[in-house]
Protein backbone atom coordinates (compact mmCIF):
# COMPACT_ATOMS: atom_id res chain seq x y z
CA UNK A 1 0.00 0.00 0.00
CA UNK A 2 2.85 2.39 0.86
CA UNK A 3 4.54 1.69 -2.46
CA UNK A 4 1.32 2.51 -4.31
CA UNK A 5 1.05 5.79 -2.37
CA UNK A 6 4.65 6.69 -3.26
CA UNK A 7 3.93 5.92 -6.89
CA UNK A 8 0.82 8.13 -6.87
CA UNK A 9 2.78 11.01 -5.34
CA UNK A 10 5.49 10.68 -7.97
CA UNK A 11 2.90 10.53 -10.75
CA UNK A 12 1.34 13.77 -9.52
CA UNK A 13 4.72 15.47 -9.92
CA UNK A 14 4.90 14.48 -13.59
CA UNK A 15 4.23 17.99 -14.87
CA UNK A 16 7.56 19.13 -13.43
CA UNK A 17 9.63 16.46 -15.17
CA UNK A 18 11.58 16.87 -18.35
CA UNK A 19 12.27 14.53 -21.25
CA UNK A 20 15.87 14.05 -20.11
CA UNK A 21 16.48 10.59 -18.64
CA UNK A 22 17.46 9.99 -15.02
CA UNK A 23 21.22 9.20 -14.79
CA UNK A 24 22.28 5.69 -13.71
CA UNK A 25 24.40 7.12 -10.87
CA UNK A 26 22.89 9.47 -8.28
CA UNK A 27 23.72 10.68 -4.78
CA UNK A 28 20.54 11.20 -2.75
CA UNK A 29 19.87 12.32 0.77
CA UNK A 30 17.42 13.73 3.23
CA UNK A 31 17.13 15.03 6.75
CA UNK A 32 14.97 14.59 9.84
CA UNK A 33 16.01 11.79 9.98
CA UNK A 34 19.31 12.11 8.12
CA UNK A 35 20.07 9.50 5.47
CA UNK A 36 21.94 9.07 2.19
CA UNK A 37 21.45 6.77 -0.76
CA UNK A 38 24.10 6.15 -3.42
CA UNK A 39 22.65 4.65 -6.59
CA UNK A 40 24.92 3.05 -9.16
CA UNK A 41 24.66 0.58 -12.00
CA UNK A 42 22.77 -2.33 -10.48
CA UNK A 43 23.42 -1.41 -6.86
CA UNK A 44 22.50 0.96 -4.05
CA UNK A 45 23.98 1.81 -0.66
CA UNK A 46 21.78 3.25 2.10
CA UNK A 47 23.52 4.98 5.01
CA UNK A 48 22.02 6.60 8.10
CA UNK A 49 23.33 7.54 11.54
CA UNK A 50 20.05 6.26 13.02
CA UNK A 51 20.41 2.45 13.17
CA UNK A 52 16.64 1.93 12.97
CA UNK A 53 16.60 3.16 9.37
CA UNK A 54 18.97 0.40 8.28
CA UNK A 55 16.82 -2.51 9.41
CA UNK A 56 16.83 -4.92 6.50
CA UNK A 57 20.30 -4.02 5.28
CA UNK A 58 22.22 -1.22 3.69
CA UNK A 59 23.51 -2.79 0.45
CA UNK A 60 21.04 -3.60 -2.31
CA UNK A 61 21.22 -5.09 -5.81
CA UNK A 62 18.57 -3.96 -8.28
CA UNK A 63 17.74 -1.83 -11.27
CA UNK A 64 15.93 1.30 -12.40
CA UNK A 65 12.88 0.97 -14.62
CA UNK A 66 11.30 3.92 -16.42
CA UNK A 67 7.61 4.40 -15.71
CA UNK A 68 5.93 3.47 -18.98
CA UNK A 69 3.37 6.26 -19.13
CA UNK A 70 5.68 9.03 -17.87
CA UNK A 71 8.42 11.06 -19.49
CA UNK A 72 12.00 9.81 -19.39
CA UNK A 73 12.55 11.90 -16.25
CA UNK A 74 10.81 9.44 -13.87
CA UNK A 75 12.06 5.99 -12.81
CA UNK A 76 11.44 3.41 -10.11
CA UNK A 77 14.56 1.80 -8.64
CA UNK A 78 13.83 -1.52 -6.94
CA UNK A 79 16.38 -3.75 -5.25
CA UNK A 80 16.90 -6.54 -2.74
CA UNK A 81 19.31 -6.57 0.16
CA UNK A 82 22.50 -8.58 -0.13
CA UNK A 83 20.83 -11.40 1.82
CA UNK A 84 17.76 -11.16 -0.43
CA UNK A 85 15.27 -10.82 2.42
CA UNK A 86 14.52 -7.09 2.20
CA UNK A 87 13.39 -4.78 -0.58
CA UNK A 88 14.16 -1.10 -1.17
CA UNK A 89 12.07 1.01 -3.56
CA UNK A 90 12.97 4.51 -4.75
CA UNK A 91 10.80 6.65 -7.04
CA UNK A 92 13.00 9.30 -8.66
CA UNK A 93 11.67 12.19 -10.70
CA UNK A 94 13.38 15.08 -12.43
CA UNK A 95 12.11 18.01 -10.37
CA UNK A 96 13.90 20.87 -8.62
CA UNK A 97 14.33 19.86 -4.99
CA UNK A 98 15.39 22.26 -2.21
CA UNK A 99 18.49 20.67 -0.68
CA UNK A 100 19.79 21.44 2.84
CA UNK A 101 22.73 23.26 1.19
CA UNK A 102 20.32 25.98 0.05
CA UNK A 103 20.68 25.12 -3.64
CA UNK A 104 18.16 23.08 -5.60
CA UNK A 105 19.14 19.57 -6.64
CA UNK A 106 17.73 18.40 -10.01
CA UNK A 107 15.90 15.30 -8.70
CA UNK A 108 13.36 14.43 -6.01
CA UNK A 109 13.30 10.94 -4.48
CA UNK A 110 10.71 9.04 -2.44
CA UNK A 111 11.95 5.92 -0.63
CA UNK A 112 10.15 2.93 0.78
CA UNK A 113 12.54 1.18 3.17
CA UNK A 114 12.44 -2.54 3.93
CA UNK A 115 10.60 -1.99 7.23
CA UNK A 116 7.93 0.17 5.57
CA UNK A 117 9.35 3.55 6.58
CA UNK A 118 8.81 6.19 3.89
CA UNK A 119 11.33 9.00 3.31
CA UNK A 120 11.64 11.88 0.86
CA UNK A 121 14.74 13.73 -0.25
CA UNK A 122 16.78 15.14 -3.11
CA UNK A 123 19.32 13.71 -5.56
CA UNK A 124 22.14 15.08 -7.67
Amino acid sequence: MLRIALFVVAMSLGTATSAQPVPATLACGGSEPFWSLALGAGKARLDAPEPGLLKGGSDFAGKATPIANQSAGTVVWRGRSTGGASELVAVITRQACPAPSGQDDPFRVFLSLPDGTALAGCCR
